[in-house]
């Protein structure tokens, strides 16, 4: 089992996820997992995006033409669609910093050169948050406890058996 990493890829204007606020972002096609969880990063930021719901091959192609500023993915790392992206100018992840409003749900990480040779220079990392895989087996409410583990409905789970 593995992690699902978040991706904001975005075009050269944009610096920060605060830079996409009244921006065009795609979330892939409606009931997909970013068509979900991406515009509930966004409101847990505060950043209010407009969303576009079009297949993420074509929203890159729209990125590239300056139709739509960033696109959400999610996926496990390498994530294939980004994997294959061939280098082009401009393109590269956004930072996804974890901190207090994602304590709850999600897990920092950080994506490397050697996950996107293509987008990501040699030596350099990109933070980003993870969705752990134990949470994707599961359903019901999950709170962490202060023991270190975290509680899935009335399962407990440890966190360091997850390694």
């Amino acid at each position: 089992m593995h992690n699902t990493e978040f991706y904001v890829l975005a075009r050269s204007d944009i610096s920060s996820l605060q830079d996409l606020a009244g921006k065009k972002v795609g979330f892939h096609v409606k009931g997909s997992g970013p068509s979900v969880t991406g515009p509930m990063v966004f409101e847990r930021l505060g950043i209010n995006v407009e969303p576009v719901y079009i297949n993420h091959t074509f929203a890159i192609e729209k990125m590239k033409s300056g139709e739509i500023a960033a696109i959400f993915q999610v996926g496990a790392k390498p994530n294939d669609l980004l994997a294959k992206l061939k280098p082009e100018p401009g393109l590269h992840f956004v930072p996804l910093k974890w901190g207090p409003k994602f304590s709850d749900y999600y897990l920092p990480t950080a994506l490397t050169h050697d996950d996107y040779p293509n987008l990501i220079p040699a030596g350099d990392t990109v933070e980003t948050l993870a969705v752990p895989s134990f949470w994707r087996c599961t359903t019901g409410p999950r709170t962490a406890i202060a023991s270190g583990a975290w509680s899935v409905s009335s399962i407990t789970i440890s966190s360091a058996s997850t390694s």
